[in-house]
C-alpha cells in the first residue's frame, strides 16, 4: 500500500498526543525518545491505513487515538510498564554491586588486611613492645613490667587473645630475659600458646587447632623474633621470640565466599548490561558474549560504540 501524505495539522495532532503520553514518563532520555518514535510510527501507520480506507484525516486521527485507548489509562499502563522495567533493572544492578562489595570485603578486608597484613603487624608490634621494655628495664623489674604491659596491650587490641614471650636458653643479653612471659584471655588460649611455644611436654593429643576455632573464625598463633643461631641474626636484637594468639578469618570459608560472590556479581552485571542493550534496541548476541567475557570493560566498549553510532546518525541527519 502506497503511503498517504498527511497534512501538517494531522501530524501536529499526533505529535501532541504522543507528547502527552511521554510527559512524566520514567526512564532515560534514550528510552523515552525510542518510545516516542515507536508510538509515532504506529499511530501514523494506523492513520494512513484508515485514510486509505476512505476515512477523512480528522476521523482517521480520532479513530486511531481511540484504538490506543483513553489518554490517562494509556499513560498509567505505560508508566507501570516502565516503572517495573526500571525497578527490575535497578534491582539487578544493586544486587550485582552488593555482591561485588561482599567479594571485596572477603578478599580485601577479611583476608587481605586482617589475615595477611594486620596479624603480621600485631606480631611485630608485640615484639617491639617487649624489646623496648627490655631496653629500659633492669633485671629486677623486667618480668613484672612485661607482664603488666603485655596484658594491657592484649586487652587493647581486638582479635588478640594472648601473647607468649620465650627467651632462647643460653643466649647472651644485656638484660636477663625471663624464660617465659605470658598473658592470655582465658585458659584455652593459654594452653594453646604453651603447646605452640613448646612450653609443655610433648602431647600427642595436640592437633595445632585451637579449641576456640569456629566455622567463620579460628584462633591461630603467629610468631616473630630472632634466633641467635640464625644466619641473619643481628647482635643488636634480643634473642627471644614472641608468639601471639589471634582470631583469624577462616581462609577456606572466606575464599570460597569471595569467589562465589565475585562470580555472582559477574553474572548479574552481564545480565544488567544485556538488558540495557536490549532496551536500546541493539540486543545483538555478540554484545552478550562480550559482557560475559569482559564484564564492565565490555560495557564501556558498548557505550563507546553507542556514542559513535549516535554521532553518525546525527551527522547523517544534518546532511
Amino acid at each position: 500500500m502506497s503511503r498517504v501524505s498527511l497534512t501538517s495539522e494531522t501530524n501536529q495532532k499526533i505529535e501532541v498526543y504522543i507528547g502527552q503520553l511521554c510527559h512524566g514518563m520514567v526512564g532515560t532520555s534514550n528510552e523515552i525518545n525510542e518510545f516516542r518514535d515507536e508510538m509515532t510510527s504506529n499511530l501514523l501507520s494506523s492513520v494512513e491505513e484508515l485514510v486509505g480506507q476512505g476515512e477523512t484525516e480528522e476521523q482517521a486521527v480520532r479513530i486511531a487515538i481511540d484504538r490506543f485507548g483513553e489518554l490517562r489509562s494509556v499513560k498509567e499502563e505505560l508508566k507501570q510498564i516502565y516503572k517495573i522495567r526500571h525497578s527490575f533493572s535497578v534491582g539487578i544492578l544493586t544486587m550485582a554491586l552488593t555482591l561485588l562489595v561482599l567479594a571485596v570485603l572477603s578478599f580485601g578486608v577479611f583476608i587481605g588486611i586482617w589475615d595477611e597484613w594486620l596479624c603480621d603487624k600485631y606480631a611485630k608490634d608485640a615484639y617491639h613492645l617487649v624489646k623496648k621494655e627490655i631496653a629500659v628495664s633492669t633485671n629486677e623489674t623486667v618480668s613484672k613490667n612485661l607482664d603488666n604491659k603485655i596484658a594491657k596491650w592484649v586487652k587493647g587490641h581486638w582479635g588478640v587473645n594472648g601473647v607468649a614471650v620465650v627467651a632462647y636458653d643460653g643466649a647472651e643479653s644485656k638484660v636477663q630475659i625471663p624464660s617465659k612471659v605470658m598473658y592470655a584471655v582465658d585458659k584455652d588460649t593459654e594452653q594453646y600458646l604453651m603447646h605452640w611455644a613448646n612450653l609443655v611436654p610433648d602431647d600427642s593429643t595436640f592437633t595445632g587447632i585451637s579449641k576456640k576455632s569456629t566455622f567463620f573464625m579460628w584462633e591461630y598463633v603467629n610468631s616473630y623474633g630472632h634466633h641467635p643461631n640464625s644466619g641473619d641474626y643481628d647482635p643488636k636484637e634480643y634473642p627471644f621470640i614472641v608468639h601471639i594468639a589471634m582470631n583469624y578469618f577462616n581462609y577456606t570459608f572466606f575464599y570460597s565466599f569471595g569467589y562465589c560472590t565475585l562470580a555472582g556479581y559477574w553474572l548479574m552485571f552481564a545480565l544488567w548490561a544485556s538488558m540495557n542493550v536490549y532496551y536500546d534496541g541493539r540486543g545483538k548476541v555478540h554484545w552478550i558474549i562480550i559482557f560475559a567475557a569482559l564484564n564492565i570493560v565490555g560495557y564501556l566498549f558498548y557505550l563507546h560504540d553507542k556514542k559513535k553510532s549516535l554521532s553518525r546518525q546525527n551527522l547523517c541527519g544534518m546532511l
